[in-house]
Formats: C-alpha cells, structure tokens, sequence
C-alpha cells in the first residue's frame, strides 16, 4: 500500500500541467480469443522460442498442438451430464498450459501498444516509460495526451480483429485528471473524475485506502471462515 500511495502523492503533485491526464483500464474481453488464434499464435512463439534449443519438429512442438487440436468440452446440469461438444473460444478450464497461453494471448496486446508510435508513453521517476499494465485479464493504460487516443483505438481494433476477443466497453472504466476532469474525451469508456477501482484498488482523488484495506480484511477472514469448518494438517494451516 506503500507504493500505491507514493503513486497517489506523485499524480496529485503532476495536476497542472502534467502530462499524464487519464487512466484507462480495460478488463475481461467480452468474447475470449478464438481456438485458431491460440493455435496459431502458440505455434509460432514455440517456433521462435523453443525450436533455438530443440530440434525442428521436438516433441515440444507438437504437444501444444495436441493440446488445442479438436477441443471438446462436456456439462453437468441437475445431475444430467451432456454429451461432448466442440469448444470454439477460450481454453480448457483447469489445465496446467491454460495459463501458459493466455500470457502469449495477451503479449501480442502489450507488445502491440509499445511497438505503437502514437501512443506517447507516460514517463515516471527514474526513467521509465509506462503505457499500460497487464494483471492477468485486466488490462490498464494510461494516456497523456488526446492525440495518443486515436492511435490506442487502432490497436485495440485489430486486436480484436486478430484474435476474436472483444473488448467490454461495459466495464471499461476511465479516470480523467488534471485538465480533463469534466472533459468529453474521445474513447467509450465509463469515465469518472473522482476515483476508479483498479484490480482491487482505489486510484484517484482521496481514494480510501481504509475502504480498500477493509474490503480486502472482510474477504480474507470469510476465506478463513471457509476453512474453519475443516480438519487441516500442519502443512494446511502453515500455508494459510
């Protein structure tokens, strides 16, 4: 929490004049990445990546392959169980290379926006250049001047065009600061000029770091409410 409040005392002191002006944040897509893109998308990563240290054609690259080739999924409804279908989006639920991909699924984004010229980066104590953070789905930019819009606007749509995935203009949330509090900006967002809720977090003016550290309090105690009920080892109650 430290650090979220030294970045909240560094924006405050940037206000006037700064050119960091809006916080965008982009969560889950509304449609997941399609099966092909996985697949494609996969293969060429192990082909740059792997085939340098495996032989052409390594058991390496065939496993994913595997993997994503023929995907089918089954359900449980009120003890009926259905037949197999085909899964055309996303990836299979609970399997270890799950994870995997959809970090190479949303590198194309992260390395779309930086490889794009008209998106200037926001520039931040001891040289870094910041365009957007990643955690997991959720996706935040931020933007410093209004002709960096346009440009955003024309990666986010060809990645939506090349992967299938969709972004949910529904939850997408935008925090104005500085100059463009009260400002029609040209990007679909829910916009607010107080404060936005990021991964958890309160950002913005007077944001409630107690509200934040009390929602967090509240969900780790019903987690351990959960496990109250039930015989755990050593082992078991060191982890928790």
């Amino acid at each position: 929490m430290s650090d979220l409040h030294a970045l909240g005392v560094f924006l405050d002191e940037k206000l006037h004049g700064a050119r960091v002006r809006a916080r965008i944040q982009f969560v889950e897509a509304d449609e997941k990445p399609t099966i092909r893109f996985y697949r494609d998308d996969t293969k060429s990563v192990v082909d740059r990546r792997i085939r340098a240290v495996c032989h052409p054609g390594g058991v390496v690259v065939e496993s994913p392959q595997a993997v994503l080739g023929d995907v089918t999924s089954i359900v449980t409804v009120n003890g009926l169980t259905s037949g197999p279908f085909p899964v055309r989006r996303g990836v299979r639920q609970g399997c270890p290379l799950s994870p995997l991909l959809y970090v190479l699924f949303s590198e194309t984004l992260s390395t779309s926006l930086d490889r794009c010229f008209g998106f200037r980066p926001f520039n931040v104590p001891g040289g870094a250049r910041v365009k957007c953070v990643q955690y997991a789905d959720d996706v935040t930019c931020i933007v410093s001047d209004l002709a960096s819009f346009k440009p955003l606007s024309k990666v986010l749509t060809t990645f939506q065009e090349a992967t299938g995935a969709r972004l949910n203009k529904s939850k997408t949330k935008g925090l104005r600061l500085g100059g463009w509090r009260g400002q029609s900006l040209p990007f679909d967002a829910t916009w607010s000029d107080v404060m936005i809720k990021v991964n958890g977090i309160w950002l913005g003016y007077g944001a409630p770091e107690a509200t934040t550290w009390a929602e967090k309090a509240d969900q780790v105690e019903a987690r351990l409410d959960t496990f109250s009920h039930r015989w755990l080892s050593s082992l078991g109650r060191l982890q928790l």
